[in-house]
């Protein structure tokens, strides 16, 4: 579950042009390989959610990453 709570993060940083390689550290990945705590999964629910809807989030896409 860390792998994936990395990479979503990742994911929804490059979706707002956000330029990060494998190695940063930014919010959620710390670079420990522990799960996901509780209020980390409610967060990447939200992410997952308003990711998968596309152009029709943008602008809660924007919103939520300001």
């Amino acid at each position: 579950m860390w792998f994936v709570r990395d990479n979503m993060q990742r994911d929804f940083l490059a979706l707002n042009k956000g330029e990060v390689l494998p190695w940063d550290r930014w919010g959620m990945i710390s670079g420990k390989r522990d799960n996901p705590t509780p209020d980390e999964l409610v967060l990447l629910e939200h992410i997952a959610e308003i990711t998968v809807a596309g152009d029709a989030a943008f602008a809660e896409i924007r919103a939520f990453y300001e």
